[in-house]
């Protein structure tokens, strides 16, 4: 049975409530790849054993998780040893055990900002947890972004695949691999539309 850290008023008195955005800027920049996993992709029935098409980006969602339980359990709340992240070479220790002893935090946390019989400093301090925390969730979305935006960029995947073919079986398996990069890219802009008109919708309502 998983055991939950509890939140104590004294816990929050204690916490950090705000990061300087120097600070969260730095500290995504490092995090950020933790959250990012690599899919090999190859075309379907192809059975010729010839280097595939380089692998694309999407996010990962155990990493992310991990990620930011670490940064509210270490950073603001002060219940883990984050010292890893300041060597010259970080580090992330950061279990998916530990994840589930720590994963009511933030619920506690809007439970504290919400009780009326609460003390007003430690309410205070979970309303300002809440809200650096969310800001730092921005900075890091908008990171895992631009990182698959570059891993995912189709004319570096056609450039980096024609560089590692070098027979004229696998020149021909990359003018394939390209055209289902091609036809990838083309359904990737159709969620995207769908998406926008979604919005545009909803706004519209």
């Amino acid at each position: 049975m998983v055991q939950f850290v509890k939140l104590e008023a004294e816990d929050l008195k204690k916490a950090d409530t705000y990061i300087p955005l120097a600070r969260k800027v730095a500290i995504v920049r490092i995090l950020a790849p933790g959250c990012v996993e690599q899919v090999d992709m190859r075309l379907e029935h192809d059975k010729r054993n010839i280097q595939p098409m380089p692998p694309r980006g999407q996010e990962s969602t155990l990493g992310k998780r991990l990620v930011m339980s670490y940064v509210l359990a270490g950073l603001y709340l002060h219940k883990i040893d984050v010292q890893g992240l300041y060597q010259e070479k970080p580090t992330f220790d950061f279990t998916a055990k530990q994840y589930d002893t720590f994963s009511q935090m933030y619920s506690q946390l809007e439970n504290i900002r919400r009780d009326r019989g609460q003390e007003p400093e430690v309410k205070a301090a979970a309303c300002a947890i809440l809200s650096d925390y969310k800001d730092f969730e921005k900075l890091l979305n908008a990171e895992i972004f631009n990182i698959l935006q570059t891993k995912n960029d189709l004319c570096s995947r056609v450039a980096t695949m024609f560089a590692l073919q070098t027979s004229p079986e696998a020149v021909q398996n990359a003018l394939e691999q390209m055209k289902a990069l091609q036809e990838e890219t083309k359904v990737e802009l159709g969620k995207r539309k769908e998406w926008l008109d979604q919005v545009r919708a909803e706004k519209g309502a």
